[in-house]
């Protein structure tokens, strides 16, 4: 039997490659997610296996067929090319799983607002949705033409509502075997609750595993680590601003962290700032900081650390010598504060404005129960041994 797993995410990131260093010597790893070599922003992915691209290949079972692959790990689940490629893996007999990368908020994917747009009125003209799928979309097109008659069918339903909505409105909107995986390899039971929902799973539904968070499991040798001199002030920052998410503008992002910088010096705090992969770099230059591009659990040493709801506070709110801080002062804010994860689960304390925080509110403390709940809850466990779970897992039949 194949050996070769073809990984879809990505790759490009470091912390998104950290999952699979365990299995460099014992399997052959496939990472595809860009269109084409000129596409490519670095050679991460060298170190663990090949880089292939779309272009490579006419179809999903073209592509299948020539890697010879035994087993699909998606990151990511959710372009026209990861469906065809699920539904020629269907029809071939490929394991396809779902490998959990992202803190996945269940409420906020419940009540997701159905987005109107003019793609929806041209849907109500079936030959649009045809003409796109049989001249643009040709590896989608490729692969429905040797699909048997009913993964043919369930194509066509996805690629006509995918073509009107969004990919969570379109999960939300059809029960389609074709948007289910064979099995979830997720962080925690609170983030198996949003996959449940989304993708239409029973309650009997048993093909998922607990991992806990792969890409940090170096953070758990610093759980105990005490930083209490420390008077540096984090912040993990996200790219609200970038994605058009929440009213945030280029504007209202350099005057926010203007103001952060003043009331972290007011407090006698000095602020350093982990920008997200995807943060616009240049909005840093004037403001005179620190910023922290590598992995922060090298060289940790922060007693405070500021957020919203980043995947990697997960790891933070365990670390028993920090004061977790999160943030809603979005300038259209989608929750209440008292609704954050990490608030509602007593292991940060909350703000909506930056000019609450004080020298009170910095002497707050977490008690270990509440931190020991917490991340029962979201992260299952944290023992540094997530990487050892999912390599037993994926290297299984």
């Amino acid at each position: 039997m194949s050996n070769n797993i073809l990984i879809i995410g990505e790759y490009s990131r470091e912390d998104l490659l950290a999952p699979f260093e365990l299995l460099k010597e014992k399997t052959n790893m496939f990472f595809l997610t860009y269109f084409s070599f000129e596409q490519l922003p670095n050679q991460n992915a060298n170190e663990f296996g090949s880089v292939v691209f779309w272009n490579e290949f006419s179809s999903g079972f073209d592509l299948l067929t020539k890697l010879d692959i035994h087993k699909i790990i998606f990151y990511e689940y959710e372009s026209y090319n990861n469906i065809a490629l699920r539904a020629a893996a269907k029809q071939l007999g490929i394991i396809c799983c779902h490998l959990d990368h992202g803190f996945k908020d269940y409420t906020f994917s419940k009540n997701l607002p159905e987005k109107k747009t003019v793609k929806q009125l041209l849907s109500k003209f079936p030959f649009v949705s045809y003409f796109k799928l049989f001249f643009i979309s040709r590896f989608y097109y490729n692969t429905y033409k040797k699909c048997n008659n009913e993964w043919k069918k369930q194509l066509l339903i996805i690629y006509k509502t995918r073509s009107s909505y969004s990919i969570l409105s379109t999960f939300k909107k059809i029960n389609n075997p074709l948007l289910k995986l064979d099995l979830y390899l997720v962080f925690s039971p609170e983030n198996f609750k949003s996959f449940k929902y989304l993708h239409h799973l029973p309650e009997n539904f048993k093909d998922y595993k607990f991992i806990g968070l792969p890409n940090f499991d170096e953070a758990f040798k610093i759980k105990n680590k005490s930083n209490k001199n420390s008077k540096k002030l984090l912040l993990i920052d996200q790219p609200f601003y970038e994605q058009n998410l929440f009213g945030w503008t280029k504007e209202l992002k350099f005057n926010f962290l203007k103001k952060l910088k003043k009331v972290a010096k007011e407090n006698g705090l000095k602020i350093i700032i982990k920008p997200h992969p995807l943060n616009e770099s240049s909005i840093y230059k004037s403001l005179n900081c620190e910023i922290v591009t590598e992995n922060i659990f090298d060289n940790y040493c922060y007693s405070y650390v500021i957020g919203f709801y980043s995947t990697l506070l997960l790891p933070i709110s365990s670390i028993h010598s920090t004061l977790l801080i999160c943030l809603n002062n979005h300038p259209v804010p989608f929750q209440i504060i008292e609704n954050n994860i990490f608030v509602k689960g007593k292991v940060a304390i909350g703000l909506n404005q930056l000019s609450d925080l004080s020298e009170k509110s910095l002497k707050m403390k977490v008690l270990a129960e509440d931190r020991k709940a917490f991340t029962k809850k979201y992260l299952y466990k944290f023992d540094g041994r997530s990487k050892s779970r999912l390599t037993k897992i994926i290297l299984s039949n």
